[in-house]
């Protein structure tokens, strides 16, 4: 049988029976929020291939919350067991300007995509994220 996509209204209308089944026997659910996106169609990497200065390919993104990052946070607020991640400031540490490259790292392969050399070297800030707001134990 073929998993139901959660429809948004849905969980927003009846939050406790979205993630009633992830939360069995006393789990804690992990919602990781949307990460910054550049605008348009445009693409960091592509943009860096053809930059003469790294600068050219920054890009501001927008910081009021998307619908999904409101969904998250208000379920977030409704259940104990239930965090919204917010990574934003990892990705884009001086939001809203996104740089294409942190910490020597290519951030994203194009608009929307981390890429996998970035996302590992993020590896040990996520941690340290879940483990200073609590969400898994030290």
């Amino acid at each position: 049988m073929a998993a139901r996509a959660v429809r948004p209204r849905a969980v927003v209308q009846r939050p406790n029976g979205a993630h009633r089944g992830l939360r069995a026997n006393g789990r804690t659910v992990v919602l990781l929020e949307p990460i910054p996106l550049a605008p348009g169609s445009f693409d960091p990497l592509a943009c860096l291939s053809k930059a003469t200065v790294v600068e050219q390919c920054r890009y501001t993104a927008p910081t009021d919350p998307t619908f999904l990052e409101s969904l998250y946070r208000q379920l977030d607020a409704r259940d104990d067991q239930v965090w919204a991640a917010d990574l934003d400031k990892l990705i884009c540490p001086y939001l809203p300007i996104c740089d294409p490259i942190v910490d020597h790292q290519v951030v994203k392969f194009d608009g929307s995509h981390l890429t996998r050399a970035f996302a590992r070297a993020l590896a040990p800030a996520v941690d340290g994220y879940l483990k200073t707001n609590g969400i898994v134990p030290r």
